[in-house]
């Protein structure tokens, strides 16, 4: 019965393998692939500038924040007191937000530039918003205790 079985099989498999080399292979289609006229090309070669440039500035801007970061977390390491300390991290909180804020701003520039119009308006949107929620936020408690309920001394 092993015997017949594997006799099958195999001859199945022969037959499939027989079958497959008769079937001709689909033959690839010749695609035609339209050549960018010299506008197209020349825009192209202005976005890609134009991205360069900003790259270059974010990255200028990022540094710029990291190190005024840095700078700020030494300073919140030699604190004297809570107080010093909280007015130190709302310190670093406000250079993060302003870093943010001025990478968009950079993105809003270049799209201008560019005269990518979608992007300009979801830029001064993101801005706005951006403004709006630091003039609504809550002032931060001036001390680890007032912010516990406790007197600010």
């Amino acid at each position: 019965m092993l015997r017949l079985s594997l006799f099958l099989i195999s001859m199945l498999l022969m037959a499939s393998i027989a079958g497959a080399q008769s079937v001709p292979l689909p033959q690839a289609k010749e695609s035609v692939v339209e050549k960018p006229t010299a506008e197209e090309l020349d825009i192209r070669r202005q976005a890609l500038e134009l991205r360069s440039e900003m790259n270059l500035e974010m990255k200028a801007a990022i540094e710029q924040q990291r190190i005024a970061v840095e700078a700020l977390v030494a300073e919140l390491e030699s604190a004297a007191d809570a107080e010093s300390e909280l007015a130190i991290q709302r310190r670093i909180h406000e250079t993060k937000e302003q870093g943010r804020r001025d990478l968009l701003v950079i993105q809003l520039e270049y799209a201008r530039r560019g005269g990518f119009d979608t992007q300009v308006q979801e830029l001064e949107t993101r801005i706005a918003r951006m403004d709006e929620a630091t003039e609504k936020a809550a002032p931060l408690p001036t001390s680890r205790r007032s912010a516990q309920g406790g007197d600010a001394r």
